[in-house]
């Protein structure tokens, strides 16, 4: 970083005898005005992409445009400059809390076949794939992520890896990071250091990829985001209402002390619908499931404003019904998200789990009065 503050106290340098030199020389004025600018901009774009190569932080983030080396055991992605190729995402995998049986997820364990299904390039994991890192918490789950699920494994951490934030990053790496694959940018993000907020270091780090995505030439083929709790769900007053079905404890505090618009409503979101209107974008986020029956365990919902913008989520709770995303990116058209059960690794209906969906499940006569009052602040 300290080279790229004086690259770039250079540059203002630089600008500066330029300015000076036009200003002494009236008849070349226009000429030399235009060149200043030229030069400006030059130094912002390739600011930019310096500092998003070479950034890292002391909090776990980083900026990567090769290839990546933070997904499990630091194991490295082959490589693909083009679609097609696929992957498969899966969250709360360690199951439903409470129960003593061998970690992970009993329905995973099972299923685990059907994520190979179609040849998947990577797997990620959206966080809670631990319950503990004692022996008799962890169970046999490192062995089976190492063994048993397709490609390298990346994670967005959730809330019971930071119970020893040391060792996570020991096996996960950098706790927010990007990574290029197939012509397709993937953001990986970190929900529980601050949690539901993405702020200070990481919100920069985030703002650059998204401005950064917007002004590539050529495009990315899409942008995926991941994070552990759904926080684009704290856009939509509704959504918050009918997706927190796994903060049953932390949802009253966390609407009795809301405060209007966060910091990914007033900075992320208007970056996201602007990139959606030219790239396809998909946010995905696990902190669901784990509760079962009455939980959402699955969930998917286009933007209302930015129809290239789509929101998913899935979390396993050791149930009948535990599913997880298998994300096709094809040479052409939109990524096809489709859910598939563990049980048998039947499609799902994704109409069946969106927002009206699942609001008339968990809020048939509606949103009470209450709770609209606290989301209209």
């Amino acid at each position: 970083m300290a080279r790229l503050r004086r690259w770039l106290d250079n540059c203002h340098g630089a600008l500066g005898a330029l300015g000076a030199r036009a200003g002494r020389a009236a008849g070349e004025a226009a000429r030399r005005a235009s060149a200043t600018a030229r030069f400006a901009v030059a130094c912002s774009v390739l600011a930019s992409v310096a500092w998003m190569s070479s950034c890292r932080t002391s909090d776990g983030g980083a900026g990567s445009g090769g290839a990546p080396s933070n997904a499990l055991d630091g194991r490295s992605l082959p490589p693909r400059d083009a679609a097609p190729f696929s992957f498969v995402v899966a969250g709360h995998v360690y199951g439903r809390p409470g129960l003593s049986q061998p970690r992970p997820a009993s329905t995973l364990v099972a299923g685990a076949r059907w994520l190979s299904a179609d040849s998947p390039d990577f797997s990620v994991l959206l966080g809670d794939t631990v319950f503990g890192w004692q022996p008799e918490q962890l169970g046999a789950t490192l062995p089976f992520l190492r063994e048993q699920l397709p490609g390298p494994v990346f994670q967005a951490v959730g809330n019971h890896e930071l119970s020893d934030p040391a060792r996570n990053e020991a096996l996960f790496g950098a706790r927010y990071h990007a990574f290029d694959h197939g012509g397709c940018r993937m953001v990986v993000l970190d929900s529980e250091s601050d949690p539901w907020l993405v702020r200070g270091r990481q919100l920069a780090f985030l703002s650059a990829e998204l401005d950064a995505a917007a002004q590539r030439a050529p495009r990315p083929r899409a942008v995926f985001l991941f994070s552990h709790k759904p926080i684009w769900a704290m856009t939509e007053r509704t959504v918050l209402a009918a997706i927190l079905g796994n903060d049953q404890v932390e949802l009253p505090a966390l609407l009795a002390g809301h405060q209007g618009p966060s910091s990914f409503a007033k900075v992320v979101l208007p970056r996201l619908r602007a990139l959606a209107a030219s790239v396809p974008v998909c946010c995905f986020a696990g902190d669901v499931g784990a509760f079962p029956p009455d939980n959402l365990h699955l969930f998917a919902q286009r933007d209302p404003q930015a129809p290239g913008l789509r929101y998913f989520a899935v979390g396993l709770g050791d149930d009948p019904r535990d599913a997880f995303l298998s994300v096709q990116v094809p040479e052409e058209g939109e990524p096809r998200v489709c859910a598939r059960a563990l049980a048998d690794g039947a499609q799902l209906p994704l109409e069946d789990y969106d927002h009206d969906s699942w609001l008339q499940r968990r809020l048939p006569g509606g949103v009470p009065k209450e709770l609209t009052a606290i989301l209209a602040r």
